[in-house]
Parts: structure tokens; C-alpha cells; sequence
């Protein structure tokens, strides 16, 4: 895995959560609907008769259970990255790296932050990534 690779883990996951949370969201929805009952004698005897709100709220559960378990691993990864970030010996790159990849900055807002022109972040950025690849391999 190169330093790039590695650093996008973090957006990955962090998209990851977003979906499950909007599906998290449809499935709250859907389980406020209140469905009408059906009384009639006719149907099938081994129909199902729990209300169809407590399938979606077993899917709630199991979806909140699999947030929280990406959240935990979000913030295992973000600590982890930011540990090997730090290891970086310039400043400058890891000011870059992290408001990039930990704060999820956009290269104007890094800088303006850091004072600079966009080109020579891209610069920075750049060597940054040169620096932690090779940390990486070692």
C-alpha cells in the first residue's frame, strides 16, 4: 500500500459511515409509518403476524451496531495515521498532510492556514508524501 493509499483510508471510512447513517435515516423513517391491519380470515396461516415495524427496527439495531463499530475503527485509524504523520522530521509537512487527510481540508483552505500559495503546497504535499513513503517502507 503506498502513502496515498494509506492516507485515504480515512475518507473511505469516513464515506462508509455517511452512507450507513442516510440508511440508518431511511430505515427510522420507515419503521414511523404505521401500516393498517388486516383482519380478514383469509391468508395464509404461516404468515408472519409481528407488526412490520419491528423488522425495521431490528435492521436499526443492526445497522447502529455496525456505526458504532466504524466509528471505533475511524478513530483507531485516525490516531494511527496521525501517529506516523508526526514522524515526518518537517513541520510543514505534517502540517499538510494532517489538515489534508485528518482534517479533510481543501488545498485553499491548507493555504491560506499555512500562508502559502496553493502551488507550494501542492509542493509540500508532494514531498510529504515522498517522506512518508519511505517511512513506511522502513
Amino acid at each position: 500500500m503506498n502513502a496515498k493509499e494509506y492516507l485515504g483510508q480515512i475518507k473511505r471510512l469516513d464515506t462508509q459511515i455517511n452512507l450507513d447513517l442516510r440508511e440508518l435515516e431511511h430505515w427510522r423513517d420507515l419503521s414511523r409509518k404505521i401500516s393498517s391491519v388486516n383482519f380478514s380470515a383469509s391468508g395464509s396461516s404461516t404468515r408472519s403476524i409481528e407488526p412490520p415495524f419491528v423488522k425495521c427496527l431490528d435492521k436499526i439495531m443492526e445497522l447502529e451496531d455496525k456505526i458504532n463499530a466504524e466509528i471505533d475503527s475511524l478513530i483507531d485509524l485516525k490516531a494511527e495515521i496521525l501517529d506516523c504523520i508526526h514522524s515526518l522530521a518537517n513541520e510543514d509537512h505534517q502540517s499538510v498532510l494532517e489538515m489534508r487527510y485528518i482534517s479533510g481540508f481543501a488545498w485553499g483552505r491548507i493555504a491560506n492556514e499555512m500562508h502559502y500559495s496553493i502551488r507550494w503546497i501542492y509542493k509540500l504535499h508532494d514531498a510529504a508524501i515522498a517522506e512518508l513513503q519511505k517511512n513506511l517502507k522502513s
